[in-house]
């Protein structure tokens, strides 16, 4: 389960920091072509990893508390 959560986390900071890449490198060509949701794609992506890793957490705090 956990190596199945490690290749999602990989492939998906593998595609962020393709697309930011691609972003940067059409910036410094023209300015008009930049893409302007790159920086949205990146929020969303960390936001997505940090609620999934805080869902864990309590998932893990209740089944810890519930053996008490």
């Amino acid at each position: 389960m956990i190596f199945r959560d490690l290749d999602t986390l990989i492939l998906l900071f593998g595609l962020s920091i393709v697309i930011t890449i691609i972003d940067t490198i059409l910036g410094a060509m023209d300015k008009k072509q930049f893409i302007p949701w790159v920086n949205l794609l990146g929020l969303i992506t960390v936001l997505g990893i940090v609620l999934d890793h805080v869902w864990r957490f309590v998932q893990s705090l209740k089944t810890f508390l519930h053996h008490f």
